[in-house]
């Protein structure tokens, strides 16, 4: 804790919070009281000084539980005595959570507001039962206009600096009262969902947008900064940092962030891509793959003179994209005004792209979990090979004329596996990229050399072999519950 430095300012803001905290009328009928806590939720200790709050999930909103409403919704005691609350008399529809603010200011020690939140977990012997699991934990240690820190426990259990990703939990409360009336960006980081990779103190120790990115970038920002979305000068700042536009195109970029292009139906990867990758097949990409596939998206409904894309001009986009940034293109112009034109920028890049990468290290891609069983029930059927490697996927790629050699990541990560299958019927190659969704298998891509579109006959040898694999597994899985 030697990196954390206090004023007496910070510490009675802190102290200030919690008692307004402890006395917000808004908030104090639906407190859990110790004794009910204690008795009913095994939580992890707490300082003594604690505001205990139940929310539902979905609307954040309190609910007043008193300990006769507790017992009417079946709470049971097992044989050690750790209440549960029975999840059978309750709408399941809306999840629980538990949240706790406590006030630690103890001698030697630095003086925070600290937050846990707790989300209702089934119990593992009984799943008609839930506990309470720990999911979060975060420390206030200042919140003023000299010195703002907001940190959360990591897996180590060691404070790091907190995100604006890592949303405080969104309770109206003396504490969002506090940072909405102080710091006014709050309010614009919230309205558009912003989950940007800048932490808390960087955003609220800057008087506006302007000074945020100048001193993020060190650049100047002009008035723009302050008349378009938060999100909007954060990806131009961000653009500009990366290169990866010429200037003429970053002028497009520009006029079309000004124009609104970041303000409605926001996709939920840029939202969430300043983590490495996440979560789902689709969600697969880095902010900046999100944001250009946006941006492209966009930009080519416009020059192709076309009101929706269908799943090809897409797919062509997206892998348009990943070429793009792997190779680490610079000054790019993307100046297509026919599907023609964008297919002839793809071929470039992916003839650039297998050129560069034949020296790839060359690894076995390790089956992951949810994909074992599709690779044992395919195992044997003639035709149908299954590409092991990242040399694998590039040969490929060069042999069907097509840029699956950049699909390793996606691989390697297990969002998808790729399939050569040479038809007996047609005589035709193809490439195959099959993924899974909710627990089933799709077929995602299913092309011939040049991403010709596949053969019906084809197609239906491929699906029923997918579909039948589903079933399989679907019949497994009720028998398992069957005996259960």
């Amino acid at each position: 804790m030697s990196n954390i430095s206090q004023t007496p300012g910070n510490i009675t803001i802190l102290k200030n919070i919690y008692e307004n905290l402890l006395k917000d009328h808004h908030l104090k009928p639906y407190y859990i009281k110790d004794s009910i806590a204690n008795k009913y939720f095994k939580l992890d200790l707490l300082p003594p000084q604690k505001v205990m709050l139940l929310f539902d999930c979905d609307t954040e909103q309190p609910t007043y539980w008193e300990e006769s409403v507790l017992c009417q919704l079946g709470v049971e005691q097992n044989e050690e005595e750790t209440p549960l609350i029975n999840i059978a008399l309750l709408n399941i529809a809306h999840p629980l959570k538990l949240i706790c603010f406590y006030l630690v200011d103890v001698d030697n020690y630095p003086t925070r507001l600290g937050i846990r939140l707790y989300q209702g977990a089934r119990a593992i012997l009984n799943p008609l039962n839930i506990t309470f699991k720990r999911i979060e934990d975060w420390a206030i240690y200042g919140l003023d206009d000299t010195n703002v820190d907001i940190r959360y426990t990591d897996i180590n259990g060691l404070h790091q600096m907190a995100k604006i990703s890592q949303h405080l939990p969104n309770i109206k409360c003396a504490l969002t009262t506090y940072l909405e009336s102080q710091f006014p960006i709050v309010k614009e980081i919230k309205e558009n969902n912003a989950n940007l990779p800048l932490t808390w103190n960087e955003v609220l120790s800057n008087k506006n947008k302007a000074t945020i990115f100048g001193k993020r970038q060190n650049i100047k920002v002009g008035k723009k900064a302050n008349k378009r979305t938060f999100l909007a000068n954060y990806s131009s700042e961000y653009i500009k940092r990366k290169n990866i536009f010429s200037e003429k195109e970053f002028q497009r970029f520009e006029n079309w962030l000004s124009s609104g292009g970041l303000r409605e139906n926001i996709p939920e990867g840029i939202l969430k891509g300043n983590k490495k990758y996440v979560e789902g097949y689709n969600g697969f990409r880095t902010f900046m793959e999100e944001l250009l596939i946006y941006y492209l998206q966009e930009v080519s409904l416009k020059n192709l003179k076309i009101k929706q894309a269908d799943k090809e001009l897409n797919q062509l986009l997206i892998d348009t994209v990943r070429m793009t940034i792997k190779l680490k293109k610079k000054e790019n112009t993307f100046n297509f005004t026919s599907l023609s034109g964008l297919t002839k920028f793809h071929d470039e890049l992916l003839y650039e792209f297998n050129r560069k990468m034949t020296q790839k290290t060359n690894y076995t891609f390790k089956i992951h979990e949810k994909f074992l069983p599709l690779v044992q029930a395919l195992r044997y059927k003639k035709k149908l090979k299954r590409l092991k490697t990242p040399l694998e996927l590039l040969n490929e790629g060069k042999k069907m004329a097509n840029c699956v050699g950049s699909y390793d990541d996606l691989v390697k990560a297990g969002r998808c596996i790729i399939y050569h299958y040479d038809s007996p019927e047609t005589g035709k190659p193809y490439t195959i990229e099959i993924i899974i969704k909710q627990d089933k298998y799709y077929i995602n891509q299913h092309y011939g050399k040049y991403n010709e579109k596949a053969d019906e006959v084809d197609m239906k040898v491929i699906s029923n072999l997918i579909e039948d694999t589903n079933t399989t597994l679907s019949e497994k899985y009720n028998q398992k519950q069957n005996k259960l």
